[in-house]
């Protein structure tokens, strides 16, 4: 289970302070081993896109990178291995470096004076919804299981665990949404990140039971579980980092130097982009002996939306920007 020891290495990296002038190396070294142990995988062809990932999120050391990178190290862990193609593992280094972009567009709205409140809000609320939806809504009745049929089974301690966590969310989105609605409110807003902060560690203590007792269990079954598991992985890792710099008194970086890099990452994630659509429309052409496959569509797509996320848009924010990252992830996942 080398692969899980990959992604606890790279969660912690993402979630270790960084107040220290040393932080972001020893976040880095950190990060590394964590890809690393993902390095007995990369033989399998449908695990070096998530291994790549897990080496560009520890070159970029920054959270959202790195979250993303765990969310991959336990589909590498719970998942069969299948074919991946080249644009695939373009896509996943796209996706990598455009959360590196979110996460410079974050601290540049925090250094320029932005409530941070606002993005833990928003991924709180994704991280509700989230867990409303897992298992065909199973987690509202505390329930969690995997598979379906006579080969379903129900991980035991999971779905109070996620329970829990569903409705700290809920409770928290609520109170930190009122606090920003209202007149200034510092009491409900401390209370709404202290509940979505009870609702992180729930999440947590759910995966990892999940992980743990699906460790042991049939491939099939393995495989059901990974997709719900990583997504958790990725909302709750999201929620995490955003908690702890909102709790945090101390900046990472400037406006000036976030905002530059924001817009650099977005580039390159622009031009990853489109060498994932030319590698699958040339990948087609090789295997089918035509471009108009499946997936030189749907990387071309999110080509499409890595150009449109550098267009300056200001009523749509950064929206355009999170429908490339979650297109990416979609092509990757697909």
């Amino acid at each position: 289970m080398s692969a899980a020891l990959g992604a606890v290495a790279l969660l912690l990296a993402a979630l270790l302070p960084a107040r220290h002038p040393r932080a972001g190396l020893a976040r880095r070294g950190l990060a590394a081993l964590g890809a690393v142990a993902l390095m007995p995988a990369a033989g399998d062809s449908g695990t070096w896109p998530f291994v790549l990932l897990a080496a560009g999120a520890a070159a970029l050391g920054t959270p959202f990178p790195l979250v993303l990178a765990a969310a991959g190290a336990v589909l590498v862990a719970l998942q069969p291995n299948a074919s991946a193609p080249v644009a695939v593992a373009l896509a996943a280094l796209a996706a990598g470096v455009a959360a590196d972009g979110l996460d410079a567009t974050v601290r540049a709205g925090r250094a320029s004076g932005a409530d941070t409140s606002r993005p833990v809000l928003a991924v709180g609320l994704a991280l509700a919804l989230a867990l409303a939806v897992v298992d065909g809504g199973a987690v509202l009745s505390w329930s969690f299981g995997v598979g379906g049929g006579a080969e379903r089974i129900v991980l035991s301690g999971v779905g109070v665990a996620l329970g829990a966590a569903l409705v700290a969310a809920l409770g928290g989105t609520l109170l930190l949404g009122g606090a920003l609605l209202a007149p200034p409110a510092p009491a409900a807003r401390r209370a709404g990140l202290v509940a979505l902060a009870t609702a992180a560690v729930a999440a947590s203590v759910g995966i990892v039971i999940a992980v743990a007792r699906l460790a042991s269990s049939p491939p099939g079954l393995r495989a059901a579980g990974a997709q719900p598991l990583a997504l958790l992985v990725g909302a709750t890792g999201v929620l995490a980092a955003l908690l702890l710099q909102a709790f945090a008194s101390t900046e990472e970086d400037s406006g000036s130097g976030a905002s530059t890099r924001a817009a650099l990452a977005f580039r390159v994630a622009a031009a990853l982009g489109l060498a994932a659509a030319a590698a699958a429309g040339v990948e087609g052409w090789w295997r089918d002996g035509t471009y108009a496959t499946g997936l030189t569509a749907a990387s071309s797509a999110a080509a499409l939306l890595g150009l449109a996320s550098l267009e300056p848009l200001p009523r749509l924010g950064i929206v355009p920007r999170l429908l490339l990252l979650a297109a990416l992830v979609g092509l990757v996942l697909a």
